[in-house]
């Protein structure tokens, strides 16, 4: 289709032309259709000429190009035997040592072959390879560099991802740091418990139903048979009643196959409805005392004293500190009260909130990082943690000092 498409482009220009010369010459049909072949003929040899001459120019440039390469065979495999035979070269006088390596040139390059010239294209050879072979390890060094920095950019986020899963209870103050520090879990309790009893009520609706029904009965086959046998004939009327009866036999068969798997579910469901009943129940459980811790932390007490007093009164021991490949460091400690707080009266009382770390690199501030204090407080020893992203130069010793962000006394 396309080479035809093409020949129409061609030949329907070449016959405008020849009628247009047929008809300024007044040559009639006839010339004109000689003319065309005229100029179908020259345009052919024109076309086929300028294809000969491409065909020839690629041909002549892979010879070039063979050439070329069996030439560079042929200096590497001359280097390559020079070299096997320097110990033999040791032990020639130099005259038979340039006789020798004249046959060796000789066997690869011909009679005409000229030491001088090929040392100088070995040479030449030689610094292309190794420029080659440097390009190509510096590829290899920028790969694995681009690897690296994939692989640190992976662990920096998941760095991130963990620093962000510290905080995230950091800037919550009072009762609010527990309540959502509580509510957080109360969260997939309460789907659980609900997909729970969702389950349940089915499996109690199930007790309850009734068996699919496909469709009514077709009918009483002896009257369809003889309605049909009084309007067609017996022939027609004992086909309508087998009819019927092979209809009404299949309906049946289908709602016995429904009957029985409902009644086999009322029997699954009546083995489930006990295990999933204490499921249900040891999951609904949970969750109200949850709803109860969440509604008594509502009313918990909470002093008003200072940060910094309240930070005088905890202990900070163990202090620990790590850093990454990436940089970040990650500081540990253990905080526990100096001795039993009673503000409240008789109430016992923990110190809650989250303290500070801070770095500092030649008495610079350099970065912070934040240790959130657990869901109730500290009381006895907790072991805290943070994580400082954005230390700007992590190859210079540091300091760490911990002080208050936000602190609070609370009823336990």
């Amino acid at each position: 289709m396309k080479n035809g498409c093409v020949w129409s482009l061609i030949l329907i220009p070449i016959l405008i032309l020849s009628c247009f010369i047929s008809v300024q010459l007044d040559l009639g049909t006839t010339g004109a259709f000689i003319i065309a072949g005229v100029i179908i003929v020259v345009g052919y040899l024109i076309i086929k000429k300028i294809g000969d001459n491409k065909k020839a120019i690629k041909e002549a440039e892979e010879a070039k190009i063979r050439a070329i390469e069996e030439h560079n065979t042929a200096l590497k495999d001359f280097k390559k035997e020079i070299c096997r035979s320097e110990e033999i070269f040791k032990k020639l006088t130099l005259d038979a040592k340039n006789k020798k390596i004249q046959a060796i040139g000789e066997k690869y390059f011909g009679k005409d072959f000229d030491l001088e010239k090929i040392n100088e294209e070995i040479l030449k050879m030689d610094k292309l390879e190794a420029e080659k072979q440097l390009a190509i390890k510096k590829e290899k060094e920028l790969e694995k560099i681009r690897i690296e920095k994939e692989r640190l950019e992976e662990i920096k986020n998941k760095e991130k991802e963990k620093c962000n899963l510290l905080t995230r209870y950091a800037d919550y103050v009072g009762i609010e740091k527990r309540i959502k520090m509580l509510l957080d879990e109360w969260e997939p309790i309460y789907r659980e418990a609900t997909a729970n009893r969702t389950k349940l009520d089915e499996l109690y609706a199930n007790l309850g139903s009734k068996p699919k029904q496909v469709q009514r009965r077709a009918g009483d086959w002896a009257i369809n048979g003889g309605i049909a046998h009084a309007l067609a004939g017996p022939i027609v009327g004992v086909l309508a009643a087998q009819d019927t009866i092979n209809r009404n036999n299949q309906i049946d068969s289908q709602n016995q196959f429904f009957a029985e798997i409902n009644e086999r579910k009322k029997f699954l469901s009546a083995q489930l409805i006990p295990n999933q009943e204490k499921i249900t129940l040891k999951s609904e459980k949970k969750l109200e005392k949850y709803d109860k811790e969440i509604s008594e932390t509502e009313s918990k007490i909470v002093s008003d004293i200072s940060s910094v007093d309240v930070f005088k009164s905890l202990e900070i021991t163990n202090q620990k500190s790590t850093v990454s490949k990436t940089g970040t460091i990650t500081v540990t400690v253990d905080a526990e009260l100096k001795e039993k707080i009673n503000i409240f009266g008789d109430i016992p009382t923990v110190v809650d909130g989250t303290l500070k770390a801070k770095f500092y690199q030649n008495k610079t501030l350099a970065g912070e990082a934040l240790l959130v204090l657990p869901k109730y407080g500290v009381s006895t020893k907790a072991k805290l943690t943070g994580m400082c992203l954005n230390l700007p130069k992590h190859d210079i010793p540091y300091e760490v000092q911990i002080e208050p962000y936000h602190l609070w006394y609370m009823e336990r």
